[in-house]
């Protein structure tokens, strides 16, 4: 594997992603997974090269907002990369319920290091949103 970051997936045998409490890269060749309690499936492992794209990885949240108005923040569960977009994803809980026009990713310093508006997009406080979001690393 040889990498300098890792995105990592665990799935358990119904294919429903499951989250260790916690991801050690050991090493440029392992990663090592803790869980609370045993689990039975599969773990996906993705290399990420980028230095630059790796502190974005570790330490950025997204923002929703409706006509300029903060509804929503969360930090990334998920990202990826390849040669030309990180791909990011994040879970907007039942209980949440907004519309969201425009999307922030943040730095840990809260510098906003990409912004996209949208056509008015309704979160139902009746369902879980899971968001994926591709971004051109030429925009960031």
């Amino acid at each position: 594997m040889a990498a300098s970051g890792v995105l990592v997936n665990v799935y358990d045998l119904q294919n429903q992603k499951v989250y260790p409490s916690e991801v050690v890269l050991v090493n440029e060749n392992v990663v090592k997974l803790v869980f609370e309690e045993p689990v039975q499936g599969y773990c996906v492992v993705i290399s990420v090269g980028s230095p630059a794209f790796i502190e974005i990885i570790t330490s950025a949240k997204l923002k929703f907002y409706y006509n300029n108005d903060l509804k929503y923040e969360t930090p990334i569960k998920d990202i990826y990369e390849d040669d030309d977009y990180l791909y990011i994803s994040c879970t907007i809980p039942v209980t949440e319920e907004f519309l969201i026009n425009k999307i922030e990713i943040l730095k840990s310093d809260n510098k906003v290091i990409f912004t996209s508006t949208c056509s008015d997009l309704f979160k139902s406080g009746e369902v879980e949103m899971n968001l994926q979001y591709r971004v051109s690393k030429g925009n960031i």
